[in-house]
Parts: C-alpha cells; sequence; structure tokens
C-alpha cells in the first residue's frame, strides 16, 4: 500500500481563487445561490478519500478542475461524481493535460 502525505488545506488564497473562478454563486445543478467569501463548501467533485487518493493521485483529488463551490451540504453531495467513472476520466484528463 502506497504511503500517503497528510492532504493539503487549501489556503485563504486557492479559497479566494475558487469564489472568485466560480462568481460566489453555487455550482450545483439547478442552484444559483450566491455564496459570501468563506461561508460556502468547497465540494470535492471526485471525493478526498484515502481509496481515491491512492487511486487517482492527490493531484487529481486536490486539482481545482475537481473542485467547485456549493452552497451546503445538499449541493456539495450532488456535485460528487465519484461513482460515474466517465465524469471522473474527464477530470483527470483535465489535471493531467496541463
Amino acid at each position: 500500500m502506497s504511503k500517503l502525505k497528510k492532504p493539503p488545506k487549501f489556503t485563504r488564497d486557492d479559497y479566494i481563487r475558487i469564489y472568485d473562478r466560480d462568481g460566489y454563486k453555487c455550482q450545483a445543478e439547478g442552484c444559483d445561490n450566491n455564496i459570501v467569501l468563506f461561508q460556502g463548501h468547497i465540494a470535492h467533485r471526485i471525493a478526498k478519500s484515502i481509496a481515491n487518493r491512492l487511486k487517482y493521485g492527490d493531484d487529481v483529488i486536490f486539482s481545482d478542475h475537481n473542485v467547485l463551490l456549493t452552497c451546503g451540504e445538499d449541493c456539495n453531495a450532488s456535485v460528487n461524481v465519484g461513482n460515474i467513472p466517465s465524469e471522473c476520466d474527464k477530470i483527470v484528463e483535465k489535471v493531467r493535460g496541463e
């Protein structure tokens, strides 16, 4: 089994960059709630579980391509694509194609 490093933490600048990129709006389909800086969720589309970190690598799991701004737990869960291999593959391709 590969040894994992401690997962990176998002910095203040990371949060600001993601909020700016997503226009301070929830990115879940069907939701366009405005979100005040630092009051939303940074949702991982492929969850940051140990199994996913081992399968995809931290470069994918903690990439900006794998996170979206959401307004709360329901929307956070709705953007998870971990059970849709074709969507996971798209994220991996975006990250590795940079």
